[in-house]
Formats: structure tokens, sequence, C-alpha cells
């Protein structure tokens, strides 16, 4: 529990029973935590002497390893060495490029010289693999048409990304160009059942919950595309490279409205109008345009928050319009800046939590039923519509919500909220989310449009959940106001 293995007895004493990528995940999760340490029986000397090999090969090579791939490789060479000695070898298929075929061939008579072993064409071939599935360069090169291919799948799910959260991955080159290069290394070690860790997934979670959650969704839509799941330590590196992007761009948009402009009194009046709202309101409002009144009739929430016109508008308009002079008065930015007051999120962090959304003794066994459960009390209380109430279901489908630490943070895409809340479950047992298990379920009700222009409270949010001492104290005491009171009452949304 909670990665559904089972324990059977065999002639060595016990084998861990189930799927393979979960056994992978146990080990990993147990290794992490400290509790348990592979032990191949190889001298720290030998070990020592064969890693400085190791490097003098990579080097004359002209390939590049970071410290944590050079050792990756001694593991590697380590359990190799540990099915050789118990007979268990792997058999080669001989299609392994030459370039990569010499590098590995050079390490296993290596590290067989040094272990006084024989390394089978198996096991070269293996290890051959591994290096090219390692970040390096010289060795292995994306051909054109696979490069098409990757970016082709990456435009397709950043711009997924970029329709849900409002952001410009898609239209980042850079982000582009690294992630292409980035997953046809991946896609080696995804084809040949390679796992690798990442010694940094803990802090990417605890640091960047808003670029991992990215990094779900791609990765959700890319596994569909390039046939292959990703692991999450695969997704914690990819995760880091929408990060980069992130903080790139800033993000600066999706803090502003969308503002639509409707002035009939000609091309010069329309130019200065926009240049005056740019100049006082650049920082809170994004003006997507220039519209005739009919055009404004058609105009949506996708297209605009405000309508900012010069002449009154007539009632087809659906979309919330402030009549202004073309001048750009005193009077028409201090309408503007009073519709700003009215808009912005001010509701207290701590209001969102009510007892009648909490649950401390939730005893259900399956990720669907806690969605189901939580989101059918927000229907219910009068929170939320049926839309956003089927929503929950909907974005986990896209990628999973866990944060870590044993929490997940369910919410919604789509629909009506009709009054922003969260609803706490704390699980009688641990249940295996996706990757990992969680024990505390935070569901979050809030309007798409918030969550397309502001991701700040989910970093707040995300960072309170990623205490193991707030969570270990909310599990063994289920105590009400806990998480509430994890926040200031200057707290805003």
């Amino acid at each position: 529990k909670p990665f559904h293995l089972t324990l059977t007895r065999c002639s060595e004493g016990l084998r861990l029973g189930g799927p393979e990528e979960q056994i992978r995940n146990c080990l990993i999760y147990w290794t992490r935590s400290g509790k348990i340490r592979p032990d191949f029986g190889f001298d720290e000397a030998s070990s020592q002497l064969l890693s400085d090999r190791i490097r003098d090969l990579l080097e004359a090579e002209g390939a590049c390893l970071d410290e944590y791939g050079i050792q990756n490789l001694l593991l590697h060479l380590k359990i190799a060495a540990n099915r050789i000695r118990s007979g268990r070898v792997l058999t080669g298929t001989d299609t392994v490029p030459q370039e990569l075929w010499q590098l590995a061939s050079a390490m296993t008579q290596t590290a067989g010289s040094i272990w006084s072993l024989e390394f089978p064409l198996g096991e070269t071939e293996n290890l051959a693999w591994h290096i090219a599935a390692q970040k390096q360069s010289g060795a292995l090169h994306i051909d054109e048409e696979e490069y098409r291919m990757l970016l082709s799948a990456l435009k397709t799910t950043l711009q997924d990304a970029d329709a849900l959260y409002g952001t410009q991955l898609a239209a980042d080159p850079v982000l582009l160009n690294g992630l292409t290069a980035h997953l046809s290394v991946v896609l080696v070690r995804l084809h040949h059942g390679m796992v690798i860790d990442n010694p940094i997934l803990k802090e990417i979670r605890s640091q960047y919950p808003y670029a991992m959650e990215i990094a779900q969704l791609a990765a959700t839509g890319l596994q569909e595309m390039l046939g292959c799941r990703f692991p999450l330590t695969e997704i914690g590196f990819l995760a880091v490279h929408i990060g980069g992007s992130l903080v790139r761009t800033g993000n600066s948009r999706k803090s502003r409205q969308k503002a639509a402009v409707v002035c009939t009194t000609g091309m010069g009046t329309s130019l200065l109008l926009l240049a005056r709202i740019s100049e006082r309101f650049g920082q809170d409002l994004d003006v997507t345009g220039t519209f005739t009144i009919r055009q404004a009739a058609g105009l949506t929430r996708e297209d605009a928050d405000v309508i900012l016109s010069t002449v009154r508008l007539p009632r087809e308009v659906t979309l919330p319009w402030l009549q202004i002079t073309p001048l750009m008065t005193d009077r028409d930015m201090a309408v503007i800046t009073d519709y700003l007051k009215k808009t912005q999120f001010v509701v207290p962090v701590q209001s969102l939590f009510h007892p009648s959304l909490y649950f401390p003794d939730l005893n259900l066994d399956s990720r669907s039923e806690i969605l189901a459960f939580l989101s059918e009390q927000l229907y219910r209380q009068g929170w939320i519509d049926k839309t956003a109430r089927e929503s929950f279901a909907k974005r986990e489908s896209l990628g999973t919500t866990e944060i870590g630490n044993m929490v997940a943070v369910p919410h919604c895409m789509e629909g009506t909220v009709r009054q922003p809340a969260v609803a706490v479950a704390i699980l009688t047992e641990p249940v295996l989310w996706e990757f990992g298990p969680v024990q505390v379920v935070c569901m979050i009700a809030v309007s798409h449009e918030f969550l397309r222009k502001e991701n700040g409270f989910f970093l707040r949010f995300y960072r309170r959940l990623a205490s193991p001492a707030l969570i270990r104290t909310m599990i063994q005491t289920r105590h009400p106001d806990l998480l509430k009171d994890a926040f200031d009452k200057e707290d805003t949304l």
C-alpha cells in the first residue's frame, strides 16, 4: 500500500509482484526516503577507479555528461555485472549505431577488466542505449524527420495548454527548440524502458508547482501522440523547461483584463485613444483591438473582458462595457479605474474554507470516487453548476493534479463558479493517485477566467501544502482550521 503491490514467497525470500512501473515507483519512493539502499557488493576503490576511467573515455569521445549522468552509468554497469554474476544476461539485437557501440564496448571492456568479468554483447548493446538516453553531444544526432515530428507534437500540446491557462508557451522559440532536443533523448529512454531518477524532483514540485502542472498536461498530450508514457521523473524535467519559459515571458498578460475598443470618430482619434489607454492602464488592460458597433455585438469572453466605447452600445452587446470620450478625460480614467477595482479578486483566502466542505475522515478507495464525491458536495451546496462539477474529472484526465507530499489539488476548468470555495478531505487511508500516495485532497473551485489570468494564488496555495509538518499535523489531528490558519488574513484571491 498504496502502490497496490503484492509480496509472494520465492526461493530467495520475498518478491514484489505487480505492474513494472508501479514497482519502479515504489522502489524510487523508498530509496529517496533513505529506507533502502542497493548493494551490489563492489568495493569503493574499484568503483572510483571505474568512475575515473569512464570520465576519460567520455572526454576522448567528446561526449558531455554531468556528474549525475556519470553516476547513472556507473550504477548501470553495476546492475549489468550483477546480472552476469547470476547468469541472467541480456541478448542483443544488433541495432545500435556504430559510434555508440564503440563507446559502450570500451566501457564494458574497462569494467570487465576491473571486476574480472566478461560482458556479453547484449549487455554492451544495452549500455549503448543507456548512453544514448543520457544528455550528451557528439554521439547521437536527431534527424530532420524526427525533429519535425517532435516539433509538431510539441506545438499542438503547448497550444492546448495556452488555450487552458492563457500562457504563451507555443510562441516561445527557445522553449520549442530546447524541448525538441530534450525529447529526442527522452524518447530513447522511454522506448527502451529506461526509467532514470530525477534528483531535484522534490524541489521542482514544491518550488514550481504551476510549471509542474502544465508539464503534466503536456506529458498527457505528448504520450498520446508519441506512443509512450512519461513517468513522473521525466515530467519533472519537462517542468524545468516550461518554468524557464514562464520566467522569460513573465506571463504578465495573464493578470491583465482584455479590453476591446469601439471608436467611431476616425482613425486618428482611435490611435490617440489607444495610446492613452495603453499609457495609463497598460499594467491592467490588454487592448485586443478596435471594433465597429456591429462587431461589438459578436464579441465573447474569449475576445475581451470589457468594451471601452465612445458611443452607447445596443442591447445585443453581451459583454460589460464602459462609455468614454475619444480624448480620454480625467473622468473617463476615473470610470475605468473604478471598474478595475470592482472586478479585481479581493476575496480573502481564509473565506474559501467552510465547515460544510470539510471531510476529515473520508473513506474512499479511488481517485475517481474522491473527485466525484467532493465535486458533488460543491454542486449540491450551490457553489458551482453542473458543467463545473463535471469538469473536475475532465481536468484530471488531462494530467494528474497531485503535487507531492501526499497532496492532490484538483480544480475545475469549465462551467460557472457562483462563489469561490475549497473542499478539503483527509482520507482515512492513502490512495494511489497516479504517481504516488495521496491522503489530503483540496478541491479548488474558481472560475476559468480567474485560472487563465492569475496563478499567484495557486503558487501560494501549493507552497503552503508543500510543508510536510502541516500535512503530517493535518493527518494526525484532523483539525478543521489548520489549513485555513496557514494563510494570513491579508492573503486574497
